[in-house]
């Protein structure tokens, strides 16, 4: 599950060593994948005929492919900052963006406020439909 802010700061009053971020940024952005994976299977698997495949290049890309589409998000860098592609089969890109993870878990995607990360997964995974 997410770690809240407390990450930040230790009892002590210190800021957390940049380590520290890096790993709450990389559960984060685990769990926002993962999410999103879960939302767009389940839409697809409702559509007669379409097929779903996912798969993780390295930390920091993740490409979800639809029958006619591909959902690609990938990370920018240690903090929670990444952007989304939607491109045709063909590779052509329709449509592309940006989201941003916060410590508390919430995601803003293309500039707009803050949400659960349910919120933003169910935005992103429906850019591929």
């Amino acid at each position: 599950m997410v770690r809240s802010i407390s990450c930040w700061v230790k009892l002590t009053g210190n800021r957390a060593s940049s380590d520290e971020a890096k790993q709450l940024y990389q559960e984060l952005w685990i769990s926002l994948v993962s999410v999103v994976q879960s939302y767009t299977a389940a839409a697809l698997m409702a559509v007669p005929g379409e097929s779903f495949e996912c798969s993780r290049e390295a930390d920091d890309k993740c490409i979800l492919r639809a029958k006619h589409k591909q959902l690609l998000l990938w990370r920018s860098g240690a903090a929670g900052d990444g952007s989304w592609k939607v491109r045709s089969s063909a590779e052509e890109t329709l449509a592309e963006g940006r989201f941003s993870l916060n410590v508390q878990g919430l995601v803003s995607v293309d500039g707009s406020p803050s949400m659960e990360m349910d919120a933003a997964a169910e935005i992103l995974a429906a850019k591929i439909l």
